[in-house]
């Protein structure tokens, strides 16, 4: 639609791009295993979660110009860009009475770009733009506790954590 408003303006677009698109999420539960998602029982009141995830993402595309002075058209751009994240967040819950929770751990996260773009557009040859391939860490211990103040807000309150988080980079 957009290419027809354009067209419709008097801009000449015309594109043969077919974007790609893929979406994959799941969510698997291994129950007591030693896998993504692990939960040891510590007390009767207590218990210890970690929990392991990956993300991927990626975009890559090209970029054609048209001219009127020549017959076809002229590769001018290439990029491609690819996002990774590692997570492994393990804390410690413990009901400590029948009002107050207490909630304590850390969260390791890694998140990693790889990046490339050229171009020869108003260039004799290819030209490279951006090229990085790199990760960065960032590590979180946090404490929280959740306590309700009066029995009218107790639902609402059990729902709700309220944190305070120190985060070290």
């Amino acid at each position: 639609m957009a290419t027809r408003v354009a067209q419709g303006i008097g801009l000449n677009v015309d594109t043969q791009a077919v974007p790609k698109y893929q979406d994959l999420i799941f969510n698997i539960n291994f129950a007591n295993s030693k896998r993504l998602k692990h939960t040891i029982d510590v007390g009767r009141n207590s218990y210890i979660r970690s929990v392991l995830s990956y993300s991927y993402t990626s975009n890559s595309g090209d970029i054609y110009k048209y001219y009127d002075s020549l017959p076809e058209r002229q590769y001018i751009t290439r990029q491609e860009t690819k996002n990774t994240g590692l997570r492994l967040t393990t804390y410690i819950n413990s009901k400590l009475s029948t009002r107050f929770t207490m909630r304590g751990g850390f969260l390791a996260e890694q998140n990693g770009l790889n990046t490339f773009s050229e171009t020869r557009e108003g260039r004799p040859g290819w030209e490279v733009l951006r090229d990085y391939n790199g990760a960065s860490w960032l590590l979180q211990p946090y404490v929280q506790g959740k306590y309700p103040f009066t029995e009218k807000r107790c639902k609402i309150q059990r729902q709700r954590w309220h944190r305070a988080q120190f985060h070290f980079q």
